[in-house]
C-alpha cells in the first residue's frame, strides 16, 4: 500500500472516530462516505472537468444525446429506446 493510500485511510479512520463520538444522531455509512468525500475531493476530477471546459471553449460540442445514447446502447448490449 501507497503511503498516499495509508495516510489518507488513517485520516479517513480519524474523521470516522470523531464523527461517532460528536454526531447526536447516526449517519449511515453511505453519509458519512458522502460527508468525507464533499470534504476531500479528488484533485483528478477538477483536471477532467478543467480539461472539458478548455475543449468546450476552444470549440468541442461533444456528441449529442442521441449519438451518446446509441453509442453506449450499442457498446452494452442494451435494447433502442423506441
Amino acid at each position: 500500500m501507497s503511503a498516499i493510500v495509508a495516510d489518507e485511510l488513517d485520516s479517513f479512520h480519524q474523521f470516522l472516530s470523531d464523527k461517532l463520538k460528536t454526531e447526536t444522531t447516526r449517519s449511515s455509512p453511505e453519509q458519512v462516505l458522502d460527508e468525507w468525500r464533499s470534504l476531500h475531493p479528488d484533485p483528478n476530477e477538477f483536471e477532467a472537468i478543467r480539461e472539458s471546459l478548455v475543449a468546450m471553449h476552444a470549440g468541442d460540442r461533444g456528441i449529442s444525446l442521441e449519438d451518446f445514447d446509441r453509442e453506449f446502447r450499442q457498446k452494452n448490449g442494451l435494447a433502442a429506446q423506441s
